[in-house]
């Protein structure tokens, strides 16, 4: 059948659209007997009159409804006349048709072009169409080839997106034709309509220009065609790569299983999947076998949380160009919902394995990017989606793992949400669920696993907190840290699992120990049988735990005590006989226990010779000073501290308080630092604001105000109303932002400011001085506490002593002080300052110190030794300062 010559151009060889009666007349230049309610000319030969009829019809009750408005919003069901076209299943074909020749004719006899806009007759009846379109479509009609091709062919056409928006959209045209195909096969006229269709959306219209919607149709014809060996995948990223080379290598049943399940990722829409999205996955994941499955994404996951290969292109996102950059390593737009609906199906494969690599991937998506924000949230919330669907204790681990690691504030608001959405499948508390989802990684002894591998012994062993080590032994007692060539050669998916272990403990080490941290200001008690099974006894929370100084309630009555040999010792070494089952316990702080127990338990524990995982026994307190009575509501104990402001904000999240970064714009509620404590119904403050005239929108530099809380309300408590744990706690992170982040521990900051007289001149300076040698906080008097009772100990006890603010290091060419707040050093005699950047100062070696996580200190214990053998120094830059 010819090509009509109104509805030029339209590709030889199909069959025209649904217009051949009218333009017909038309062309030879006959009136039409009448018109429709939308101007559609109505001749009494035409195929469709009968169809025409119902529509002119149905547009005409809809407009007397709408009126002048809301005919996008219109529903064709409370038509009389819509209603029965839509519950005629019968006359679906002919329906669609008739709607096609209408937008076909809007666009050629409605529309002009004129002054550079487009000028419209009749426009508002093109929504009421398309409503009625919809409407069909959801009922899944039925269509013969013929009714397919005349209402496919018109989209090579001239006003293809439009004409597509109206009569349908693509999703259901596509779904439309995969159903005609799966039922009748591909036929030559469909074939070749679906190729020209391709052809003009890769082409013409360039495709990647319409949307990810534009690109999935592609990637849909290209499976219809048998063309696809990757539907939709994106080169550029290492996981597509890997992906499109393995579909690549397949042929038969198996690629086209593959293909069908990416093609299925690839329309995953909405922030969660559908009943019948799952129900699709489970069906495409069974068909490529479970096994195959969780090898195959599993790898692609882990893949995903690597850097690109090479820079995203414009054509492969739909983001603005100022975010396609080289530098922003982030995904295509068809990856990323492949990603997406991937992670989506990993629960129907009933792989508990699956949920390392969602967790590493979901870390990865959430990472933010500068300038851009989090990498991707889309996929990062997909993988959490995901782990909450899965169960047993693997992905509850993951999630409690980037409760820790993950600091964006909207990426931890999913996470916890994640965590509850668990804890409430399995009926249980979230603090309950994170304990019992710990795994033990194969570990059967505290901190310990032991393996025979061929003629070797592999032991994988936890080293303090957040380390471990993998060593192999031969038959002569001969131990290495590398893997021998042999097992790499013979046993290499033995080894594999041990180094997987390694990995997987050095990431959820850190992880618990933070949330050991957190019992104290969550309140978390737990029955004591339950403390000894999921704390004392288990293989890799033991190794913290039994580090840690606990609180044993029972009868009334409460105890201290630290987990020794089997036993629970108390203070003084005396083994606790009582702590039956039925008590509670939760992790002591030295907040209620009076000066003199403090002491004790610090001392023990230097006699023990046990390092703990974090500050317990030697963790500064903050009780209510006089001044914070007098002032009533608020706190000026770290007021006017000059802080370095994006070292702050990077420290504000790690500790869980709420910033945003400010400049010269008013930053709004969110740029007071705040920290939400639910346990306690508090809410604290701490007030700063942008200092000195910084270059740039940011500034560099904040200032430090008061501090408040808040019981629920705008107004701000009196602070002899706060309980004391909270309040010290919330002090101690003050004191921390002020100890990192103040400019008077920066060696290079101000102490030249003749020469440089950096953001604020003599100000600025004179903070630095103050702070750099003033008096000692809470943090530097546990400093001199701790080297008060290393001292005797230490190589350099002859050369070292303490003041009542410094390190004082007797070297061969000076004498220095090291101040134990700042690590700032002054020379004798004249108290000239030596610049000393941290990482020329060397190390100490292996040196017990009560605690971990204090790096001052260790900086401080690095620059005594070095100093105390100044001769033997060879950086020109530090001799030189020295001999000035």
């Amino acid at each position: 059948m010819a090509t009509i010559t109104s509805t030029e151009p339209y590709p030889a060889g199909l069959i025209p659209p649904p217009l051949e009666a009218v333009f017909r007349h038309l062309d030879a230049g006959h009136e039409p007997p009448r018109r429709a309610e939308d101007g559609f000319p109505l001749f009494p030969d035409d195929p469709l009159a009968a169809e025409h009829a119902r529509i002119t019809e149905y547009l005409a009750e809809a407009v007397a409804a709408c009126g002048d408005g809301g005919h996008y919003d219109f529903n064709p069901a409370s038509s009389a006349a819509g209603r029965a076209i839509i519950e005629d299943a019968g006359g679906h074909g002919a329906a669609l048709r008739a709607i096609a020749a209408r937008v076909l004719w809007f666009w050629k006899h409605a529309v002009h072009f004129r002054d550079g806009y487009w000028h419209y007759k009749e426009g508002t009846h093109r929504p009421l169409l398309g409503n009625l379109a919809a409407a069909i479509w959801r009922k899944r009609p039925a269509l013969s080839g013929d009714d397919l091709l005349h209402i496919l062919a018109p989209v090579t056409g001239p006003q293809s997106d439009s004409y597509v928006f109206y009569v349908g959209g693509r999703k259901h045209l596509m779904r439309a034709a995969e159903r005609h195909v799966r039922d009748n096969g591909l036929t030559p006229p469909i074939r070749l309509c679906l190729e020209q269709i391709r052809e003009k959306w890769t082409g013409e219209l360039a495709y990647e220009f319409m949307g990810r919607g534009g690109r999935e149709v592609v990637a849909a014809i290209d499976l219809l065609l048998g063309k696809s060996a990757a539907p939709g995948l994106r080169t550029g990223e290492p996981w597509a790569e890997d992906a499109v080379a393995f579909l690549a290598a397949l042929d038969g049943a198996a690629r086209k299983a593959w293909e069908e399940l990416i093609a299925h990722a690839l329309a995953s829409t909405g922030s969660k999947p559908s009943g019948k999205f799952l129900k699709q996955a489970k069906k495409l994941v069974e068909a490529v076998t479970a096994a195959e499955f969780s090898k195959r994404v599993g790898r692609w996951l882990s893949l995903a949380a690597t850097p690109r290969t090479s820079p995203l292109a414009e054509d492969q996102t739909n983001r603005p160009a100022y975010n396609v950059r080289p530098e922003y390593d982030v995904y295509a737009d068809d990856n990323e919902n492949i990603l997406k609906g991937l992670a989506w199906s990993c629960p129907a494969a009933g792989d508990a394995s699956l949920a390392t690599p969602l967790g590493a991937l979901a870390e990865w998506c959430f990472k933010k990017i500068p300038n851009l924000g989090p990498r991707s949230p889309k996929v990062g919330n997909a993988c959490l989606t995901a782990l909450t669907m899965m169960p047993g204790p693997q992905p509850a681990a993951e999630l409690s793992r980037l409760k820790s690691r993950v600091k964006q504030p909207t990426a931890k608001k999913m996470i916890e949400k994640a965590i509850l959405a668990s804890a409430a499948r399995d009926g249980i508390g979230p603090d309950d669920l994170e304990e019992l989802s710990i795994p033990t990684h194969g570990l059967t002894s505290p901190g310990r696993l032991t393996r025979t591998i061929g003629n070797y012994t592999a032991e994988l062993q936890v080293v303090g907190t957040t380390k471990t080590q993998l060593t192999f032994t031969d038959g002569k007692g001969k131990a290495r840290s590398s893997v021998p060539a042999e097992l790499k050669r013979q046993h290499a998916e033995e080894v594999k699992q041990l180094q997987s272990a390694v990995k997987e403990l050095g990431k959820m080490l850190p992880a618990h120990r933070d949330r050991l941290e957190r019992l104290p200001i969550s309140r978390r008690r737990l029955p004591t049988g339950d403390w000894r099974r999921r704390y004392l006894e288990h293989p890799v929370i033991s190794t913290l735990a039994r580090r840690l100084i606990w609180s044993f309630e029972a009868g009334g009555k409460g105890v201290a005590g630290i987990p020794v040999e089997g036993k629970i010792l108390d203070a003084d070494g005396r083994t606790i006989d009582d702590v039956p089952d039925d008590g509670a316990v939760s992790l002591w702080h030295p907040i209620a226990a009076p000066a003199g127990e403090v002491a004790a338990w610090r001392a023990m524990l230097e006699a023990l010779r046990v390092t703990q995982p974090f500050k317990q026994a030697h963790r500064e307190v903050y009780p209510l000073t006089e001044a914070e009575q007098a002032t009533g509501t608020y706190s000026n104990r770290f007021a006017n501290h000059i802080l370095r402001q994006h070292v702050f904000a990077a420290l504000c999240t790690q500790r869980g308080w709420k910033y945003r970064l400010q400049g010269g714009w008013d930053g709004g509620a969110d740029s007071t630092p705040t920290i939400t404590l639910p346990q306690w119904g508090l809410r604290a403050e701490l007030w700063v604001q942008p200092v000195f005239a910084d270059a740039g929108p940011v500034a560099s530099h904040l200032s430090s105000d008061q501090v408040r809380f808040y019981a629920g309300g705008a107004k701000p408590m009196r602070l002899a109303d706060v309980p004391a744990l909270p309040f010290s706690e919330v002090m101690r992170d003050v004191d921390l932002f002020v100890g990192v982040c103040s400019v008077g521990n920066d060696p290079t900051a101000f102490q030249a400011p003749a020469e440089n007289p950096a953001a604020g001149g003599a100000r600025a300076d004179d903070y630095w001085r103050s702070y750099a040698f003033g008096e000692l906080g809470a943090t530097a008097r546990t400093r001199h506490d701790v080297l008060s009772r290393l001292l005797p100990r230490l190589k350099i006890k002859e050369r070292a002593s303490l003041s009542e603010r410094f390190l004082v290091v007797r070297g061969t060419l000076r004498t220095y002080k090291i101040h134990l707040g700042s690590g700032n050093i002054l020379m004798e005699p004249n108290d000239e300052y030596l610049c000393i950047v941290p990482g020329r100062a060397g190390g100490p070696g292996e040196l017990f110190l009560p605690f971990e996580g204090d790096q001052t200190l260790s900086v401080i214990l690095s620059k005594a030794f070095l100093l105390a053998a100044d001769e033997k120094i060879t950086d020109p830059t530090i001799v030189r300062q020295i001999k000035r």
